[in-house]
């Protein structure tokens, strides 16, 4: 008997191999600007893209392992050189049925999401002073969520919660999204939510691919209560276009319109983007335009420069810019760039030569 189980033991666990599949992968980049000017000191930092000067690195590894109806994925990485942590993800799914979707844990969803990233977003996003804040004014950089927010994103910071979603036909998608659970000052889950509160504040949306011209979607994001609506037009070759909007609903709530668009000729690709926030007294942007040069055998140039304009404070703006060289290899990446911005309140001159080390497995 009971080599008859060991059999069956064994058996399943050839079979579960056969049909399961786990796997490591593996995503970091790192600035280090030898040289950085600020107007009146030269300074030297690493960094990540998205952080300060004291932010350290990106080194990050993702273990995942997936069947046809269960499987799991975690993101950590050394951010600060404090050892090993969660990153972005570490969550459960599981799809009963081909038509549904739910996953449990610090989830995300970006199959909707709206992005304009290039030029500057890539390298180092924040030359400037506080004020600036990452290169614009107290929001980052437009980049990534730019027209439409990703599920499980809609408070600003991945949820710790649960994500649903249905697809009943071919192209049409339904979804919710959850922040659950809730951290104090020393990052333990120790909040209980009430479940009223949960349902209030979470991110409901649905969406329509249509074959051959373009993806609509439209979702309320409970935590800001907002509506949020994009479409991403498909049916022109070598052009890449999304635009948006967010909407408050909150009386005074500001109005945010996006736009992000890039066409390929040849060996250039050509960007631009618009990111408005239209509130009572005042009409905050960002725009930009930028290029990439696909120079052959790995080898790229790519610059841009973007306007802000600052309608609340008064301020005229800012104008920053970057060019860089990089050589890409087969699962990374290695450039230098020169980036600056100009106040134009002060006239005041912001630089650094970032080196940018990338890596993806």
């Amino acid at each position: 008997m009971k080599k008859i189980v060991g059999t069956i033991a064994a058996m399943a666990l050839v079979a579960s191999a056969a049909f399961a599949d786990v796997g490591i992968g593996a995503w970091g980049r790192g600035i280090w600007a030898p040289v950085a000017g600020n107007g009146s000191n030269v300074t030297t930092f690493e960094a990540a893209s998205w952080g300060p000067t004291d932010s350290n690195i990106r080194t990050g590894i993702t273990i995942h392992g997936e069947s046809e109806n269960i499987g799991f994925a975690i993101d950590m990485n050394a951010d600060g050189f404090k050892g090993a942590g969660i990153g972005d993800t570490a969550f459960i799914w599981a799809k009963p049925w081909s038509w549904l979707y739910v996953a449990i844990g610090k989830v995300q969803d970006n199959a909707a999401r709206g992005d304009g990233c290039f030029g500057q977003f890539g390298w180092w996003r924040q030359v400037g002073p506080a004020w600036v804040g990452t290169m614009g004014y107290g929001t980052s950089m437009a980049g990534e969520d730019l027209t439409f927010v990703r599920f499980g994103n809609g408070a600003g910071s991945q949820a710790t919660g649960a994500i649903v979603k249905v697809t009943p036909i071919d192209g049409l998608w339904i979804e919710a999204a959850f922040d659950i659970n809730s951290k104090d000052s020393d990052e333990n889950f120790t909040t209980v939510k009430e479940a009223a509160d949960v349902y209030k504040n979470g991110q409901y949306g649905a969406g329509y691919d249509i074959k051959g011209i373009g993806h609509i979607r439209a979702q309320y994001i409970g935590s800001a209560n907002a509506i949020n609506a994009a479409f991403d037009l498909k049916a022109v070759e070598n052009l890449t276009l999304t635009v948006g909007a967010k909407i408050g609903l909150t009386s005074g709530a500001s109005t945010t319109v996006a736009a992000y668009a890039n066409y390929k000729v040849a060996m250039v690709t050509i960007h631009a983007l618009f990111n408005g926030t239209i509130a009572t007294n005042s009409f905050d942007f960002e725009i930009a335009a930028g290029c990439d040069v696909d120079l052959g055998n790995g080898v790229g140039v790519n610059a841009d420069v973007r306007f802000y304009n600052n309608g609340a404070t008064g301020d005229k703006g800012a104008v920053s810019f970057m060019a860089g060289v990089a050589k890409g290899f087969s699962n990374g990446v290695i450039g230098v760039a020169f980036e600056g911005i100009i106040l134009s309140n002060t006239n005041d001159f912001y630089w650094s030569v970032p080196v940018k080390m990338e890596y993806w497995f």
